[in-house]
């Protein structure tokens, strides 16, 4: 027991506290220093500061009196200090590392346009918005759509009638005519297919009748556009309604069908295609004229 005990006395005490703690702050300023990297390269164990320049690094490993520790940041010379000297500081000062660089002048030849360069291309047959498009083999296949008309009703209603604004024109006038205005509003989704050849710059509009929807998705695997999503209108056009089926149009064979399995139906959703799978999330759901519905879920559909 004696020869033991004589032994641990013989030996250098190397194992300090496993833990160190302290605050960087910066040597001019005295204020602290945010997301300083405290690390022992050592054994690659560190920790950053918090907003008030404070640390706290727990190390795993045993740590002898000659190990260093290094404290960096952006803007800031590096700080080495052996653990020893840490423990006896509770404070570390960083000094800014900042170099003034020669002034460096740019000189270039070209004249730089002051707009992005444009082609106009050629224009889609009429205007159309909210349609489901895909890029295949240099072609761009646009289906459905929505092509109403419509505009601010009472904006028009004056500008179409001038006389509403002089003196003598009452409200009843402008109801009547805003009746009318509303009335010649033309409410219309688009159930075509139209193929933009881009090296020939060239629409060409197919004889396929499609479902009349707006606000869908097109997704493309193996030679067909899978048509699903959006909504539709009623035959009287004062409805709307999700639309709950999905067309899948064969492009070599030239022929759509039906698949009435669609569990995700929305507006303004996500689609995507991934191998023999398409991934839906997000959208919209209309549940009734105040009430609007997101949807969280996401359905996988396999083709």
């Amino acid at each position: 027991m004696k020869k033991l005990t004589l032994f641990l006395l013989l030996v250098p005490v190397y194992v300090f506290s496993q833990s160190v703690s302290g605050v960087v702050v910066d040597q001019k300023t005295k204020k602290p220093i945010q997301t300083v990297n405290v690390y022992l390269e050592k054994v690659k164990e560190g920790t950053i500061t918090n907003e008030k320049g404070a640390f706290y690094l727990k190390l795993d490993s045993k740590v002898k009196k000659k190990d260093t520790l290094y404290f960096s940041h952006l803007g800031y010379k590096t700080k080495k200090l052996l653990f020893l000297e840490l423990k006896k500081k509770d404070t570390i000062y960083l000094v800014n590392d900042l170099e003034k660089l020669n002034e460096v002048t740019l000189i270039s030849d070209k004249k730089l346009k002051p707009k992005i360069q444009f082609t106009k291309l050629a224009s889609l047959k009429s205007g159309l918005y909210s349609f489901g498009s895909l890029l295949i083999d240099n072609k761009i296949y646009i289906i459905g759509g929505d092509a109403s008309s419509e505009a601010d009703v009472a904006l028009k209603t004056l500008n179409d009638h001038p006389e509403l604004n002089m003196p003598g024109a009452t409200f009843k006038d402008f109801l009547e005519q805003t009746r009318i205005s509303t009335n010649s509003l033309w409410k219309n989704y688009n159930g075509k297919l139209s193929i933009y050849d881009i090296t020939l710059d060239t629409w060409k509009e197919s004889s396929l009748k499609f479902r009349k929807r707006a606000y869908h998705n097109l997704n493309y695997h193996n030679g067909k556009i899978y048509v699903l999503g959006g909504k539709y209108l009623s035959d009287n056009r004062k409805y709307e309604y999700l639309d709950n089926k999905i067309e899948v149009f064969d492009i070599k064979k030239n022929i759509i069908s039906i698949d009435d399995t669609n569990p995700h139906q929305a507006i303004d959703f996500m689609s995507f295609t991934y191998k023999n799978h398409i991934i839906v999330m997000g959208g919209l759901l209309k549940l009734k004229k105040t009430e609007l519905k997101y949807i969280r879920i996401k359905y996988i559909y396999i083709i």
